[in-house]
């Protein structure tokens, strides 16, 4: 069994063999002082990203998964910023995963979004821009302190 966390923030124990590995990237995206969050309806946040697919590099696979997540355009990928393991479990969609993530300085010029809010993998995501100075660890389901740490460098 590993115990990790779920996307509601809470502790969960899950049979090791449930697990599966899952490399994603993620985009901090900045317009002007503020960044760009996806909030679940459980309230947590988290940026724009997701899983890397066969083929794809990370920077192809960020650019969809921001324009799938957000319809943001012409996001100009920056450079890395830090790169994280966690086991983390999915109830949406039942999915235990050993994640490997990545993160990056992005920015764009025009931050409207062509929608107000999107669903993606059973949750409908609101999507707003925020003064990351207002973030606390437990505004996110997991790494929190790592995330926080990681935008106010």
């Amino acid at each position: 069994m590993i115990t990790c966390k779920d996307n509601l923030g809470d502790m969960v124990r899950i049979p090791k063999e449930r697990f599966r590995k899952r490399t994603s990237v993620y985009g901090v995206i900045w317009h002007q002082d503020r960044i760009c969050v996806c909030r679940s309806p459980s309230g947590m946040l988290w940026f724009p990203g997701g899983e890397i697919e066969v083929g794809e590099t990370k920077e192809r696979a960020l650019l969809r998964e921001i324009d799938e997540e957000t319809g943001l355009q012409n996001v100009v990928i920056g450079q890395p910023i830090q790169s994280l393991e966690t086991f983390f479990y999915f109830q949406p969609t039942d999915e235990a995963m050993h994640a490997f993530l990545h993160f990056y300085a992005c920015t764009v010029q025009d931050h409207r979004f062509p929608k107000d809010r999107l669903r993606i993998d059973g949750e409908e995501k609101g999507l707003e821009w925020i003064d990351p100075a207002t973030l606390r660890e437990n505004d996110f389901a997991n790494l929190g302190r790592e995330i926080i740490a990681m935008i106010r460098v």
